[in-house]
């Protein structure tokens, strides 16, 4: 299926944005060790959650993420989203961080495919989780739960409070020193981005998705960068290294290609593994 003039047009902004914006932030961290290669502790600390907070803040929302994929022909199919029931089996800091950002990805998946009360169900799995990590009081104060239900059928509106939902919590995470949190939901939001994409094609290769996933390969560096710290955390420690594995899949696929510039080479078994790998992690994720 050939892609609109303007589908392409947004299609290239919106990775654009993602690549040039992730490849400054690589840029920004080299300049922030000593000339040695090494800083105290204290400053370690400091740039850890600079960092989050500036690559956090540097992201598009979901509905962005969703976007890319949709424009290039995806269509919704039922069921490949995570259960909104699920949301009470999540009971630690670190399972409910990261599963609001599946619920996240897929509320943008369903309002971006016009499926309007699954969209609702997954706004309120966000709340849910929202308020079980102490930011209850964004929807409370915008009243974005009730704003939500008014726009219902209304894609542009509700896109506009789903980013809005993104930049409140931001700045509260922000605020509250919570950019450790932020950096779990993020996790759940782009895993749950490419769970969706490679489902809808692991049927049937599609050269083009196959591109897409592997371009966000720079998203997947920055965010393996910051979450080196918890690599020996119990409970992120198997997920850290499903994870890693990933990211070696993506590392080989994409090479230097003439004058340096980055090369994606990448074959119908290789998006097999990472479908299958990606798929593996998912399941880490959303099951208890």
């Amino acid at each position: 299926m050939l892609l609109k003039p303007h589908l392409k047009k947004i299609l290239f902004l919106l990775i654009s944005f993602l690549l040039v914006r992730c490849s400054s932030e690589v840029e920004d961290n080299k300049t922030d060790t000593n000339q040695d290669g090494s800083a105290d502790e204290a400053f370690d600390t400091l740039t850890l959650k600079e960092e989050t907070a500036k690559f956090f803040y540097s992201l598009p929302s979901p509905v962005a993420i969703a976007v890319i994929f949709r424009s290039s022909g995806l269509k919704y199919v039922e069921g490949i989203t995570n259960n909104p029931t699920n949301v009470s089996k999540y009971s630690t800091i670190q399972k409910k961080a990261v599963n609001l950002g599946v619920y996240n990805a897929d509320l943008s998946y369903t309002v971006l495919n016009k499926q309007n009360q699954h969209a609702v169900d997954f706004l309120d799995a966000v709340s849910t989780l929202s308020g079980g990590l102490g930011m209850g009081s964004i929807f409370q104060s915008e009243n974005y739960f009730e704003r939500f239900k008014q726009n219902i059928g209304n894609e542009d509106s509700l896109s506009n409070l789903i980013s809005d939902l993104k930049m409140e919590a931001d700045a509260f995470m922000y605020d509250n020193d919570k950019q450790n949190t932020a950096l779990f939901i993020f996790t759940g939001v782009w895993v749950e981005s490419i769970y969706i994409s490679t489902q809808l094609t692991k049927n049937k290769y599609d050269e083009r998705i196959a591109l897409l996933v592997v371009e966000q390969k720079y998203n997947l560096d920055k965010m393996m960068h910051l979450l080196t710290d918890y690599e020996k955390d119990p409970e992120f420690e198997k997920l850290y290294l499903y994870l890693n594995s990933l990211k070696a899949v993506f590392d080989r696929v994409v090479t230097k290609g003439d004058n340096e510039e980055p090369k994606i080479i990448v074959t119908e078994r290789d998006f097999k593994e990472i479908t299958e790998k990606v798929q593996l992690i998912r399941s880490k994720i959303i099951n208890n």
